[in-house]
């Protein structure tokens, strides 16, 4: 069922983030701790990442793109999301004209849950800089899942396509409003699309199958679930759906073996 499908609101982006540098050894300026904490990050060390953060913020306390990194490991990386957006406070306060600031304080508001304030903010990031995909994604997803305006919230995928038109999730957000609207076939159609930008995500395979098993064409949906478990044996969502896909043909006990094991997963 549609329902089953999980596509994350919030999903982990470093707009912010500032390239490795290039300077190390004894000079510990703050540039080489923000280098450090960038290496951290995309070593999952996201403790240490923040530590660095805090050494590069005692040498330059005005620095946005420190403030706004900051946040992101807070938010994205340690779901801290209030103090994420106190980070966001401070990077705009030095620089109000910081669009990814503003995009990435209204992720932080969405996974609050505060979805007309999220709104506000990505609308501040795109008066800015209206060729920024994500944030046109991010603000669907909030229209969309947070306050259930699909067609504002299909639009701006549609937005987010036209200035990315290899944009996987806006794709897959695309196709999940779809699908919450019984509008399977053309939902299909983007899950696809999404697929062949990324064949090796089992949310977008997972969420294939469950149109498809609306549309009635099991087996075919059958084959999705697997693949998305062939590539995640722990996604317990896919279990589900595969097992309840399994009922719907009369394959009984192989479906309650699956559901058993979804719930072994937490995928109620």
């Amino acid at each position: 069922m549609v329902a089953s499908m999980k596509l994350a609101i919030i999903t982990i982006i470093a707009l912010g983030f500032l390239s490795s540098g290039s300077c190390w050894g004894e000079n510990y300026t703050a540039e080489y701790w923000s280098d450090q904490a960038v290496q951290q990050y995309h070593q999952g060390d996201y403790s240490g990442s923040l530590l660095s953060l805090e050494k590069a913020l005692e040498l330059e306390p005005d620095n946005p793109e420190i403030w706004n990194n900051k946040g992101i490991v807070l938010s994205f990386c340690q779901g801290r999301h209030e103090e994420s957006i106190q980070a966001y406070d401070e990077a705009l306060d030095r620089n109000p004209s910081f669009a990814e600031a503003w995009s990435n304080r209204g992720q932080a508001l969405a996974a609050l849950g505060r979805y007309g304030d999220a709104i506000a903010d990505f609308d501040r990031s795109l008066a800015l800089d209206s060729g920024l995909a994500e944030t046109w994604n991010y603000r669907g997803l909030a229209e969309g899942i947070g306050l259930g305006n699909h067609q504002e919230a299909a639009a701006n995928f549609d937005r987010a396509i036209d200035l990315n038109p290899d944009y996987y999730e806006a794709w897959s957000s695309k196709g999940m409003i779809l699908a919450m609207d019984g509008k399977n076939a053309n939902a299909l159609t983007c899950f696809e699309k999404a697929i062949r930008i990324n064949p090796n995500d089992p949310r977008g395979w997972n969420n294939k199958g469950v149109v498809l098993r609306d549309l009635q064409q099991y087996q075919e949906a059958l084959a999705s679930f697997d693949r998305a478990l062939e590539m995640d044996p722990t996604y317990g969502v896919a279990w589900k759906n595969k097992g309840l896909t399994l009922q719907d043909i009369g394959h009984y006990s192989e479906g309650q073996d699956a559901l058993a094991r979804a719930r072994q997963l937490g995928a109620a």
